[in-house]
């Protein structure tokens, strides 16, 4: 049975300190166990921080606390020692969780901690980084590499803002299948979003104005979007107007998709261009504000 374990908690995977984390520290110490929180500050410093306690041979094991993210710093500061890794899932997707089918009870959670079998596990590397758990390649990494998280955030927000007024129309409620719409909102809104902004960087580094960039990149972006548009709103459509038995019950996500995706298209089409004009500049605008050398102009001639 182990009884010393190191905890390393993901803040950001919810809002504070959650209250099954709790529940489980509370269960490992009633049984014996002691529980040290190892303070962090990012993935990267969690990482090596579980390396430094892997090789100093203290701990019986190592908790992530968190989602995906969490996990997995964890189990690249633990790789190629023999500090096992435990699981409390607090993030929103959990993928590794239901990959294994780990509980998402308290006690049955501080039971696997204490007595649970070791499973090895074989990760990939990464830019010369142990790795686990998913990577995108192509098209997705592409997305993924220009993400921009504070424009993330930003649309989102605005998505769900408008997302609530969809299910106001809708007379709609929000429960968990809304919610989950919401999430798969965010996904979607981005990339939209991230196709028109690459487009027009691309444009602009070909030598093209900020305002014909964003003319070039509506243009050739607007169908691809539209059609993804299109596609997710028939899609959801016999979902929404709950045409089979028992269909009112999920009718709010396809509700919620279809008001996210159409109001989000619009986002992505109208304010993100604006904003964009706002945010960059043309080089030979900004040389020139710069202070360059004047042009001369010659005299008038009689």
């Amino acid at each position: 049975m182990r009884r010393n374990f190191a905890l390393v908690f993901n803040q950001s995977a919810g809002a504070g300190r959650p209250r099954k984390l709790d529940r489980v520290v509370t269960h490992l110490e009633r049984r014996g166990a002691r529980v040290t929180a190892l303070q962090t500050s990012s993935a990267a410093d969690a990482s090596v921080k579980v390396a430094t306690v892997a090789r100093s041979g203290t701990y019986d094991a190592v908790i992530a606390a968190g989602g995906d993210g969490t996990i997995r710093a964890v189990a690249a500061g633990a790789a190629g020692t023999s500090l096992a890794v435990g699981i409390v899932p607090l993030g929103t997707g959990n993928v590794m969780r239901h990959e294994i089918g780990l509980s998402t009870r308290a006690r049955l959670i501080a039971h696997t901690l204490l007595e649970g079998p070791e499973i090895p596990v074989r990760g990939g590397v990464v830019n010369g980084a142990p790795f686990f758990l998913m990577a995108g390649a192509g098209f997705d990494g592409r997305i993924v590499a220009l993400l921009n998280q504070k424009s993330k955030r930003l649309f989102g927000r605005l998505a769900s803002a408008l997302v609530m007024l969809a299910l106001l129309l809708w007379r709609s409620t929000l429960n968990i299948f809304s919610m989950i719409g919401l999430v798969m909102l965010m996904g979607l809104v981005t990339k939209n979003a991230i196709l028109l902004v690459d487009f027009a960087n691309q444009a602009r580094k070909a030598g093209a104005t900020v305002a014909d960039a964003l003319l070039q990149a509506g243009l050739i972006r607007l169908r691809p979007i539209m059609m993804t548009t299109a596609a997710m709103v028939f899609g959801m459509l016999p979902l929404a107007l709950a045409l089979n038995e028992g269909g009112e019950i999920q009718a709010p996500m396809g509700r919620a998709i279809i008001g996210g995706v159409i109001t989000s298209t619009l986002l992505t089409l109208v304010v993100v261009p604006v904003i964009y004009s706002l945010l960059v500049r043309d080089k030979r605008a900004v040389a020139s504000a710069g202070g360059g050398s004047a042009m001369p102009v010659p005299a008038d001639r009689d």
